[in-house]
C-alpha cells in the first residue's frame, strides 16, 4: 500500500509540474499588451489623442474585473459592472487570456471612453464599446 501511495503522489507531482510549465509557456509565447497594441491595426482600436487614461492589459477572463481598478472611481464602477457581466457570460472560458484596452478623455463638455477585449489566441474582437457623458 505504501508503494502505491508513494507512486501516486509522485505521479501527481509530475503532472502538476507539467501543467504548471505548460501554463507558464502559454503566457510566455504571447506578446505583452503594449507590444500587441503597437502592432494592432488602429482601425480596430486606438487610444484617444491626449487621453486622460489609457489601460493596456493581458489577463485571464476571470481576472478581467480587476483591470477596472486602474481607472478613476466613476469609470471603475462602470467597467467593473460591464466586465462582471462579460465574465459571467464567458464562464466556460474563464482561464482564457485576452487583451484589454481602455481609453478615456475629458474635454470642456464631455467625457468620452472606449474599450475593446480581444481573444489572445484567435485575435477576434470579443467585445468593444464607446460612450460619452455630459460633464454639466
Amino acid at each position: 500500500m505504501r508503494i502505491t501511495l508513494k507512486t501516486m503522489l509522485l505521479i501527481f507531482v509530475v503532472l502538476l509540474l507539467i501543467s504548471t510549465t505548460s501554463f507558464a509557456k502559454e503566457r510566455l509565447n504571447r506578446p505583452s499588451a503594449v507590444e500587441y497594441y503597437n502592432k494592432l491595426n488602429k482601425k480596430i482600436f486606438s487610444d484617444f489623442d491626449n487621453a486622460d487614461i489609457n489601460v493596456k492589459e493581458y489577463v485571464q477572463i476571470k481576472d478581467l474585473v480587476g483591470v477596472a481598478s486602474k481607472l478613476n472611481e466613476t469609470d471603475r464602477r462602470l467597467y467593473e459592472r460591464n466586465f462582471k457581466v462579460f465574465v459571467e457570460r464567458k464562464f466556460q472560458e474563464r482561464d482564457q487570456y485576452v487583451y484589454v484596452f481602455i481609453s478615456t478623455k475629458k474635454d470642456s463638455k464631455y467625457k468620452n471612453n472606449k474599450h475593446i477585449i480581444i481573444d489572445s489566441e484567435t485575435n477576434k474582437v470579443l467585445v468593444e464599446g464607446k460612450g460619452w457623458s455630459s460633464l454639466k
